[in-house]
């Protein structure tokens, strides 16, 4: 099955929804009107030949028993036996048996204790489609009260009613989408909720208001301070050669380097980072979205929490989130509660790190050397990346001293 073009109309889709920009959608899954997925009815007929892959890797009986963060084809039995493919985001491990948490990419959803039996290697080609389902929330839809009451999440349901809608794209930060919705309600989706009573209609981002007393006429209303809640990455150019340290490897795929002269200099801003995010509180419910900047403790030892800068990559049921530290690229399962607000300065110094991936190793590397946290060597830049999300394309060679 030849799915090169598929490939290329899906990542040139994905990486284009612009503000304005409207697109016919399957909502997929929902959790609140802020937090729910959406795919592109343009990718029905891609799904019909996944689908037809995947029957034959179950039947192929390929087996595997996946790595944290392993896209997978898998049987989802509390689905009624459906097939996928999903990113592993938990192994539990028991004297009885082995099992996984599975973030379906192509709908939204989560699925808990797959059993090894049910996994599946997925085919390169692939899983190098991005996921097609995305991430979304209602514009100007606010929640009453301190949470989202399970009769809102079900109007929201109501009102979606397994109709395909017409989203238009009001904003597209960290590929989460601010989107309007229509279908064959009277109104939009967001108003249906707020005119019936189980929402605000509220706006998204700070404003200004336009309505004050005549007391107050000739003072300049008072505009909020907005926050910044996105990290800056550094660019790095084409053709450029950076002596690194090896930060963490996973395979030729996916391993994170740092300058050495900005490794040091980091080391020492970020020195006093674990005091920091230990004074900040815990992270609302609401906040607890996929792509937003975190401080996280993590419990490195028996006897000792590390505060890190992360993003969160995952929100689990419950108790949990999966939150990849921009520090690093390690990935960590931690609890809400250790997962903190993060200060606007540790927003304000920028993520130095480099996701790469490379063919093969230079003359004189060897495997076990490259591999270990802390092995120096020099990289040069083929092809550009894009901040965590897309590795930069490297050589590497050995460092001469």
């Amino acid at each position: 099955m030849d799915l090169r073009p598929f490939r290329e109309i899906t990542e040139e889709l994905l990486l284009g929804y612009q503000r304005g920009s409207s697109y016919w959608v399957t909502v997929t899954n929902i959790t609140t009107p802020i937090n729910f997925y959406v795919r592109s009815t343009n990718y029905d007929n891609l799904l019909e030949l996944l689908q037809s892959h995947f029957v034959k890797a179950i039947k192929e009986e390929h087996n595997v028993y996946p790595n944290l963060d392993d896209i997978v084809v898998y049987r989802a039995w509390g689905r009624g036996g459906k097939i996928m493919r999903g990113r592993v985001i938990q192994i539990n491990l028991s004297e009885l048996s082995t099992t996984c948490h599975i973030f379906a990419l192509d709908y939204g959803y989560i699925d808990e204790d797959v059993e090894l039996k049910d996994i599946f290697l997925c085919d390169e080609d692939i899983e190098a489609i991005p996921p097609l389902a995305i991430q979304c929330q209602l514009y100007q839809c606010g929640l009453i009260g301190d949470s989202w009451l399970e009769d809102s999440i079900e109007a929201f349901k109501f009102y979606i009613g397994g109709e395909r809608c017409k989203m238009i794209v009001q904003n597209n930060i960290h590929n989460k989408l601010t989107v309007q919705l229509f279908n064959t309600c009277p109104e939009d989706i967001s108003s249906m909720l707020a005119l019936t009573g189980y929402s605000n209609l509220g706006y998204v981002d700070p404003f200004a208001s336009r309505i004050y007393s005549k007391s107050n006429a000739t003072k300049t209303p008072k505009i909020e301070r907005t926050h910044k809640y996105y990290y800056n990455y550094i660019e790095r150019t084409v053709n450029t050669t950076l002596c690194v340290r090896m930060l963490h490897y996973i395979n030729f795929e996916e391993f994170y380097v740092a300058v050495i002269q900005e490794y040091r200099k980091d080391r020492k801003l970020l020195k006093d980072i674990t005091g920091k995010v230990a004074k900040e509180r815990e992270i609302r419910e609401e906040e607890l979205v996929v792509g937003r900047p975190v401080a996280v403790l993590v419990k490195e030892a028996e006897w000792k929490e590390v505060g890190y800068r992360g993003i969160i990559e995952c929100v689990m049921p419950e108790t949990h989130a999966s939150v990849c530290l921009v520090d690093s690229g390690r990935r960590v399962l931690a609890e809400k509660t250790n997962i903190r607000s993060i200060p606007q300065s540790l927003l304000e110094h920028p993520v130095t790190i480099i996701c790469c991936r490379t063919d093969e190793l230079g003359i004189g590397i060897t495997m076990s050397s490259f591999k270990q946290k802390g092995f120096k060597f020099n990289i040069t830049i083929k092809e550009p990346g894009s901040e965590l999300k897309v590795p930069y394309s490297v050589l590497t060679t050995r460092l001469e001293y």
